[in-house]
């Protein structure tokens, strides 16, 4: 495109981030892996863990096709993945409310936390050790995780 090869007015690289959020986690899912490559491969249990499109549309709040909970609401294919954990607390309280008594509403229709308002995803996608791979996986299933809480399926 940069040489000028490329015909105006002609579509030649999709962008991701014009999908609706359905299409967006397929496509996303297309490598790693979406509800329906778990249904027809029946891989349940801890195999799934590194599923990420799967688990995160496993999440209460996914079946609202709302853009704020796809992959690229969080993740820039473009960058290095960002390491910091707190970084991505700006994302959850987007949808969820802070403060003492957040008012609920289209835009913030999650309640808030009632530990902290920081380092949301250590608490709310914890990670899990894969048999065998000598590495721990974040869970992309959002939800509340109690101490101790056996990997749900």
């Amino acid at each position: 495109m940069k040489a000028g090869q490329i015909e105006q007015g002609v579509a030649s690289i999709m962008n991701p981030g014009r999908l609706n959020p359905v299409d967006l986690m397929d496509f996303c899912g297309a490598c790693h892996r979406s509800y329906m490559d778990v249904a027809l491969t029946q891989t349940f249990g801890m195999l799934n863990l590194r599923f990420q499109p799967y688990r995160l549309e496993r999440s209460k709040c996914w079946g609202k096709g709302d853009a704020r909970i796809t992959c690229l609401a969080c993740h820039d294919p473009h960058q290095a993945r960002v390491r910091d954990l707190a970084s991505y607390d700006e994302k959850c309280l987007s949808c969820h409310g802070s403060g003492p008594s957040p008012v609920l509403s289209k835009d913030h229709p999650g309640k808030a936390c009632v530990v902290s308002s920081n380092n949301c995803v250590s608490c709310h996608m914890p990670k899990y050790d894969m048999p065998g791979m000598h590495f721990k996986f974040t869970d992309h299933f959002i939800r509340i995780v109690r101490k101790d809480e056996p990997y749900s399926d």
